[in-house]
């Protein structure tokens, strides 16, 4: 795993072949959309006034969004968070080159780099930073098409772009007619290269020094590598028949082959992997159990010491199919796993399961989820206390899906969980996840266009709501200095909720100085689109009630919502809690 590059295993799917490249022509960078505020809240409510009043304080785990932004022109494979705060977005463009866009911390376009190794069209799968953030890009590239003349030949391509976005070097393999895909890419402390190929005829293992030169090469069934801090390479596979890692010393010796078979003797899924300071080599991914139609996988994770002996296997839940997971160690020396479970009543279930180096069981916890529907793990990372951040694709609806982040601390308690749907975009898949040193999280990503966010936080806030039957207060007059007189206030546009916390119906308030949008825009606090209200556009002060409820009529449950209006050219934003009777009945 490359420095600031939290572990992202490719599905079964994207495995193993040669990408397709998007047929749309890249297009200029443009601003992003702000669909998503708050994460959790906590509500205490000490007194009720004929049931309906709030009268206490509502205290708020806020999480600010910092900025959003997006770029149209890339076709997104993976994005690398530095701990500068620096986001490197790798992908291509079109049918062309490999490009490179670099956004800085306050969410500026640093530069925008392309690379073509002089060929057919190319395709990158993965990518990862060195320690001066020198980007690494590998994939594939078309080489020439067959006389037939199907099917073309691949090649594996690796680039190497410096961090301030210019061309280092370039790499071909094997130069002659294969078909081969770079599938993973990381770097050691040294600058050196490790890049796996993970598709077509071949698999294996190549080492490029820092200035491209090949050092050695192996041939192995492997389509993801794992580095630790002694430079040792652990390359595995994720297609199965059984879990399964090679460990490679930095010359490209052999060091130890570790298997492991699962419960049901069947084909078992390796998704990732990690090693302790002490050398301990511990393996997640999804191991067979028995035949369909029943759940037929566990999560299961294998810990072998540094002699390859395998010392504890742990398994947890149980799903239908194989799906994606994510392993990490924290300071403490405990392993932490994300992955996916199946519940009857809710579906798909992303949980995170805490392990000592022992193998016992610490916490286990399931992010947070709407609805009963099917969430997929994507990425994961750890920050310096402990606390872990899980990235993962929640469907919303058949066909539509947000992009979520939940956040633990190291004792397994929610700290907060935001998600974003983009406004114009039905799927939402995070392809990057990352922490830089002040804490901020940046994730990338992917819905059909590529959108960066920062999120920052938590942060405690207060509200004190008014009475939910009090009408909303007159505005008051402009104070003036004595012997002036009272000028007009320049007209300026606004949008707010009377009151902002609510139970059933709520007022939102906005004047416009201009023309505006026609269309009052309601989000929940994972970022899903719920509501649209049609609104007049003409210029000054309107109010629209919403009651409560969603595009369908369903009563939409306790939470925070974002109310967004555009408004010449930006957005109007404002944020409301709404508190439920049984919520309400539970504080007398």
């Amino acid at each position: 795993m490359a420095v600031g590059n939290p572990r992202r295993v490719r599905s079964d799917r994207e495995q193993g072949r040669c990408p397709q490249k998007d047929s749309r022509e890249g297009r200029q960078g443009r601003g992003g959309y702000l669909c998503i505020t708050s994460g959790l809240a906590r509500v205490k409510l000490s007194s009720l006034v004929f049931g309906l009043t709030l009268a206490s304080e509502v205290s708020v785990c806020q999480i600010e969004t910092v900025w959003v932004r997006e770029y149209a022109g890339l076709q997104l494979s993976e994005a690398v968070v530095a701990p500068s705060g620096r986001t490197y977005l790798a992908g291509w463009s079109g049918h062309g080159p490999y490009r490179v866009a670099a956004f800085g911390v306050d969410g500026e376009s640093l530069w925008v780099s392309d690379y073509s190794p002089g060929y057919y069209s190319s395709g990158s799968n993965a990518a990862a930073i060195d320690s001066q953030e020198n980007v690494l890009v590998t994939g594939t590239t078309m080489t020439r098409s067959n006389p037939h003349p199907f099917p073309p030949f691949y090649e594996c391509s690796t680039v190497k772009f410096s961090s301030s976005g210019g061309h280092c070097w370039g790499a071909m393999f094997p130069q002659e007619e294969f078909s081969i895909c770079g599938s993973d890419v990381a770097a050691d402390a040294s600058g050196d290269v490790y890049v796996v190929l993970g598709g077509g005829v071949r698999s294996g293992v190549i080492k490029y020094g820092p200035a491209g030169s090949q050092l050695w090469e192996r041939d192995q069934g492997v389509n993801c590598v794992t580095l630790d801090k002694l430079g040792n390479v652990y390359a595995w596979g994720t297609n199965g028949p059984n879990y399964g890692v090679v460990e490679y010393s930095p010359s490209g010796n052999v060091l130890n082959i570790l298997s492991y078979n699962g419960q049901g003797n069947g084909t078992d899924y390796t998704r990732g992997v990690a090693v302790d300071a002490q050398g301990g080599i511990y393996v997640t991914g999804y191991s067979y159990v028995g035949p369909y139609p029943n759940n037929n996988y566990e999560l299961t994770t294998v810990k072998f010491d540094s002699a390859g002996n395998q010392v504890w296997a742990r398994h947890y839940g149980a799903m239908p199919s194989a799906q994606k997971a994510c392993i990490a160690i924290d300071r403490y020396g405990d392993i932490v796993v994300a992955g996916n479970v199946f519940s009857p009543s809710s579906d798909w279930n992303v949980v995170v399961l805490k392990y000592s180096a022992e193998g016992e069981l610490r916490w286990q916890v399931t992010c947070p989820s709407e609805y009963s529907r099917a969430d997929v793990v994507e990425l994961m990372t750890l920050d310096s206390a402990g606390g872990s951040y899980v990235a993962f694709s929640s469907a919303t609806s058949p066909g539509h899906s947000s992009c979520v982040v939940a956040h633990h601390d190291r004792n397994g308690t929610l700290c907060w969980s935001v998600g974003y749907q983009h406004p114009q975009s039905s799927s939402n898949t995070p392809r990057g996840l990352g922490l830089d040193g002040t804490g901020a999280v940046y994730v990338a990503d992917w819905c059909g266009t590529t959108v960066v966010i920062k999120y920052t936080g938590p942060r405690r806030v207060a509200i004190v709501p008014p009475s939910v039957h009090s009408p909303p207060a007159p505005l008051r007059p402009l104070p003036t200095r004595k012997g002036e007189s009272r000028k007009k206030p320049v007209s300026s546009s606004f949008l707010r909720a009377q009151p902002s916390v609510f139970e059933r119906n709520v007022s939102i308030v906005y004047s416009l100085a201009g023309s505006g949008g026609s269309q009052l825009w309601f989000f929940d606090c994972r970022g899903r689109k719920i509501r649209a209200i049609p609104v007049s556009s003409s210029p000054g002060g309107h109010t629209v009630v919403w009651d409560g409820k969603d595009n369908l009529g369903r009563i939409v449950p306790t939470g925070f919502y974002t109310v967004i209006l555009d408004c010449n050219g930006r957005q109007l934003r404002t944020t409301l809690l709404k508190v439920g009777q049984n919520r309400l009945a539970g504080d007398r």
